[in-house]
């Protein structure tokens, strides 16, 4: 990102801060732009954690627990902290990507700090169940026509993470060109159809007409439901762990 935009969107989350008196403790970049297929016209979409002043969790009035501002190529979503970490406890996908997600705010190391407390969270299938549902999301798109080449490289990339989630035993990396590297391994057919569909999309071209054939794709949703029939449900952890992490942030007067 370009000092001079990051310069702009820090300017912007701060006046987000003095509208919604809360105060933000991480922000990162998402979307195209952390995949690393990203064209000149893409938008910033950014995403943020916050917590509010102490006195507004003592009221009987619940604060808002999420945020979405949308205004010219600026895409910004955030949780408010209890909701950020009810999603950890649930080893919730969206959540696990903002944590890999390039870092452009960070408050006195909170970002290391929230991965901390959720790792002992991190589950495996409920991150699979999430990549199945969205697979079949990608290619009910495809079927439809609707950006052809967008939605098979959305298919591939989460196609690819699921196949990291199941070797490794973590959580997968954003960027397409390290789940390349890690997973369908670079000169194989797979790979090169991921870097096609990467050409086209940073070029610009995400409606093109494309048609998936490499194995991965077809092969992938049989591959999740063997590994999930193979594998016992994971035991949930008790969320004393998060109550407290939660109230060291709220009661942490220090900027």
């Amino acid at each position: 990102m370009e000092d001079r935009k990051k310069a702009e969107i820090l300017a912007r989350l701060s006046n987000l801060e003095t509208e919604y008196q809360m105060r933000i403790l991480l922000a990162v970049e998402y979307g195209s732009r952390a995949y690393g297929c990203a064209s000149d016209e893409s938008d910033y979409d950014i995403r943020l954690i916050y917590v509010y002043p102490m006195e507004r969790y003592l009221g009987l009035s619940i604060p808002q627990d999420s945020i979405s501002v949308i205004e010219d190529d600026l895409d910004i979503c955030g949780w408010e902290l209890r909701r950020a970490l009810s999603h950890a406890s649930k080893s919730n996908a969206t959540f696990w990507e903002w944590m890999q997600a390039r870092v452009i705010m960070d408050r006195l190391g909170f970002a290391q700090k929230i991965r901390d407390v959720a790792k002992p969270y991190f589950r495996e299938k409920p991150l699979l169940h999430a990549q199945m549902r969205l697979i079949q999301s990608y290619r009910k798109e495809i079927m439809q026509g609707k950006k052809q080449a967008k939605n098979s490289l959305g298919l591939m990339r989460v196609a690819m993470q699921a196949v990291y989630i199941m070797q490794y035993h973590a959580v997968p990396p954003v960027e397409i060109k390290a789940l390349i590297s890690q997973t369908v391994l670079p000169g194989t057919q797979d790979a090169g159809e991921c870097e096609k569909l990467l050409e086209l999309c940073r070029n610009g071209q995400p409606d093109a007409e494309y048609t998936l054939s490499c194995e991965l794709a077809s092969s992938i949703d049989e591959r999740i439901r063997l590994w999930l029939s193979g594998h016992p449900e994971q035991e949930e952890r008790d969320l004393r762990t998060l109550d407290k992490f939660f109230r060291s942030v709220v009661l942490d007067r220090t900027e």
